[in-house]
């Protein structure tokens, strides 16, 4: 198995497997199909929703059920958190279509500052800028939506990172732009 699968698998055991959810970022697709290959097999009920920006072709994908053949991704503008750039590797494609809900969460450049601020200010904790993204899809309207409909009482966000230089985050005074961001993973 993929090492990413051996990791999120530790992790869902460590949860007892009492989640209702897990959000988790799209990017490439390594560590969303990962989660939700693993998740998946361990519970079956479980619900993967995945984060991605406004405009990406993952949207219209996951509600139509196939991967459209020409994904075009220098037409949507760029974002804080580099793995919301990346297109998703054909190799994980199917995996997301059948193993991830829908409903596709998107979230912004403000709404990711917002959540890296929150993490950072609530819990203590510094994250790369890709999670903070699933921390904004976690106090996003479309997710609150989603959880009224399933009742979600225990969700899980995938957290990754956490090597972030203190004067490259988004909130410090001096905010960088998206060429000085050193945070990766």
């Amino acid at each position: 198995k993929h090492w990413y699968q051996r990791r999120v698998r530790v992790f869902l055991k460590q949860t007892n497997s009492t989640l209702d959810a897990i959000i988790v970022l799209a990017g490439d697709g390594t560590l969303s199909a990962a989660t939700a290959i693993t998740a998946k097999e361990m519970d079956e009920e479980l619900d993967v929703y995945l984060v991605t920006k406004p405009g990406d072709p993952l949207i219209p994908a996951m509600i139509k059920g196939s991967w459209p053949h020409d994904t075009d991704q220098e037409c949507r503008p760029p974002s804080i958190a580099p793995d919301l750039n990346l297109t998703v590797h054909p190799k994980t494609r199917d995996a997301l279509l059948k193993h991830c809900e829908k409903t596709v969460i998107t979230v912004d450049d403000t709404a990711i500052t917002d959540g890296m601020k929150f993490v950072f200010e609530r819990l203590k904790v510094v994250v790369d800028i890709n999670s903070a993204a699933c921390v904004a899809a976690l106090f996003s309207d479309t997710f609150m939506q989603c959880c009224d409909t399933k009742e979600y009482r225990r969700v899980g966000v995938m957290l990754t990172g956490g090597n972030c230089s203190v004067q490259n985050l988004p909130f410090s005074k001096a905010a960088p732009t998206n060429d000085s961001i050193k945070c990766r993973i």
